[in-house]
């Protein structure tokens, strides 16, 4: 091999060295990126996980007694606590599941046949509302609105979406509103001495209106958990919410009863002979 030769052995070992060199750095420089990016995603993640908050509003119906209210941006849980059964509804569908824990049975519906089922309207556009007064509940305001039937007073909650809202509505079995009414005043009980709701609101006895047919205990923001809306497994699933609003107990108490008196299932055929 001449020098000529040598000479440009020696640039290509040269360069393929230059090669390998800028290779490893870029495969380093893309490995530190990556890992820049990670650390700034898992920060963010972070970040949203400890900004993100729940709301637990506890109400009292005048006619059904107490219920609880979990929400958040993205997910809603409902505890009828006289019946005995939850209702989670979630993001991005926002299907509503009813469940018990005590039968271990599970129903799913879209929203749309929930609210069929029901018999709730949604709205998308609401006439400019009269506003009476402005009340303090709990650690929020909300204006108290005046109504054909009864006055409400609405809180629209930041970042709360209106699938929660029309949800809360129609359990309720009342009309859409913009928002969550915290309080529902009747304009047809005058007399507060009708109604045995108690003193622990969070309004005086004399700042009340009368005739409060539905009112708050508690409300209170704490910290996301996500399984709070957890959807339980293993459950039976039923078609029919039947079996979800009313408990294998109760329905087999009143068979019993309705047996005993000749008019059950059987119709007619009791077991006294």
């Amino acid at each position: 091999m001449n020098s000529w030769e040598l000479e440009k052995h020696w640039e290509i070992l040269v360069a393929r060295n230059r090669l390998k060199s800028s290779a490893l750095t870029g495969a380093r420089l893309f490995a530190s990126a990556l890992i820049a990016f990670g650390l700034v995603a898992a920060s963010e993640t972070a970040v949203i996980a400890m900004s993100k908050t729940q709301w637990h509003l506890q109400l009292r119906d005048q006619s059904t007694g107490i219920h609880d209210f979990y929400f958040c941006p993205s997910a809603i849980k409902i505890l009828d606590k006289a019946r005995g059964y939850s209702i989670i509804s979630s993001a991005p569908d926002w299907d509503v599941v009813l469940f018990r824990t005590d039968d271990k049975v599970l129903c799913r519906q879209t929203r749309s046949q929930y609210y069929y089922n029901m018999g709730f309207k949604q709205k998308t556009s609401f006439k400019p509302p009269i506003v009476l007064s402005t009340q303090k509940i709990g650690p929020v305001t909300a204006p108290l609105i005046y109504g054909p039937y009864h006055n409400d007073a609405i809180k629209q909650f930041k970042d709360i979406p209106k699938q929660v809202d029309d949800l809360i509505s129609c359990y309720f079995k009342m009309g859409c509103v913009p928002g969550i009414r915290l309080r529902v005043v009747s304009n047809k009980v005058p007399d507060r001495s009708k109604t045995s709701l108690g003193a622990e609101v969070f309004l005086s006895a004399a700042a009340e209106p009368s005739g409060v047919t539905l009112e708050t205990l508690t409300l209170a923001e704490g910290p996301y958990e996500q399984s709070t809306f957890k959807i339980p497994s293993g459950f039976q699933l039923v078609k029919d919410t039947k079996h979800i609003k009313t408990g294998m107990a109760k329905r087999k108490e009143a068979e019993a009863i309705f047996l005993d008196m000749g008019v059950g299932d059987e119709l007619g055929k009791s077991k006294r002979k």
